[in-house]
């Protein structure tokens, strides 16, 4: 009995010894919340940007409070199969828009520039300073410039294909004034919202 005992032990090990242990698992889960793509900064505050699904990836940029030159913040890529992705392009800032501009196929996300292909390019905030809050389409050249409205330095366009900068207006504000929030190009004009007012700059 002995002898039949230890010949069945051993067999049941041959056989689990053969078994394929290299199943991949899903990522942990909490009622859909994955904390291994939890983001940080070096800045006290972290905060959601933006987030846009672009060329079959989610794209996320984060914030930290006013800093127009730049911060620890960072571009993520986040894939299907939920890996994270943190770009060696990213400079930080406090940014928020977003624009995907179909004539040239590209995703316009905080200073960050994304082709279809997931080719990363990046406006420096030496050549763009500014809090990035909209984008708008350009009035006279919508298939090869943008625009960038910043919360309260001005707003400049950019040539979509060389990301050439031009700064095109600076506002006119009171010290300590509500920066804008909201882009947008529309009848010929650029119009900039202020939390829940609304001004024309340009006609």
């Amino acid at each position: 009995m002995k002898a039949y005992a230890g010949f069945l032990i051993a067999g049941i090990l041959v056989i689990s010894g053969c078994t394929n242990h290299t199943k991949e698992h899903s990522p942990v889960n909490f009622s859909g919340i994955y904390p291994h793509l939890a983001y940080y900064n070096d800045e006290g505050e972290c905060g959601t940007g933006a987030l846009v699904p672009w060329a079959d990836r989610l794209w996320v940029i984060t914030y930290g409070p006013h800093l127009p030159f730049g911060s620890s913040d960072k571009l993520y890529e986040i894939t299907p199969d939920h890996r994270r992705i943190v770009h060696p392009e990213s400079v930080g800032g406090t940014p928020a828009n977003r624009m995907i501009h179909r004539e040239s196929n590209q995703l316009f996300i905080g200073p960050y520039v994304i082709d279809d292909d997931r080719n990363v390019r990046v406006i420096s905030p030496v050549q763009m300073p500014g809090r990035l809050t909209g984008n708008a389409r350009h009035l006279t050249d919508p298939a090869g410039k943008i625009y960038y409205a910043t919360m309260e330095e001005g707003f400049y366009e950019v040539d979509v294909n060389n990301l050439n900068v031009i700064f095109v207006k600076r506002y006119e504000m009171k010290p300590g004034g509500i920066g804008f929030y909201n882009y947008w190009s529309v009848n010929h004009n650029l119009l900039l919202s202020k939390l829940s007012k609304l001004k024309k700059e340009i006609e």
